[in-house]
């Protein structure tokens, strides 16, 4: 893992000072081990930036809140395939989720099912 300062974390991430702190607050921040906040304030990991990406990637399609909920939920899962990926190179590697309606029944409830492999 490699550290990253807050300024560094946001210019990645495109986002401003205060457009960031308004997003934890509202709890719309995934960062890396399921945790909203950084381990030390003003202090970043290399995996915060790909939880965000995640975050920021599922947004559109299943709004702010379930995208956050879903990464800090199955942190296990992504951050299996990003440690598998830093670890051999000429390994491809995988992180998936998908929607699952049983017996195509919306009585039944929906389940999300999340993976990470080769």
């Amino acid at each position: 893992m490699r550290s990253l300062t807050r300024d560094q974390f946001l210019k990645i991430v495109g986002l401003t000072s205060g457009a960031f702190d308004a997003q934890q607050r509202a709890g719309h921040v995934a960062l890396a081990f399921g945790t909203p906040i950084p381990a030390t304030p003003g202090r970043y990991f290399d995996l915060d930036l790909v939880a965000m990406a995640i975050a920021l990637g599922l947004t559109p399609t299943l709004g702010r809140q379930a995208a956050t909920t879903i990464v800090l939920g199955f942190f296990n899962q992504w951050i299996s395939a990003v440690g598998h990926a830093d670890a051999d190179a000429t390994q491809n590697y995988f992180f998936a989720m998908g929607l699952v309606v049983r017996n195509n029944d919306e009585r039944h409830p929906r389940e999300i099912w999340v993976t990470n492999g080769t």
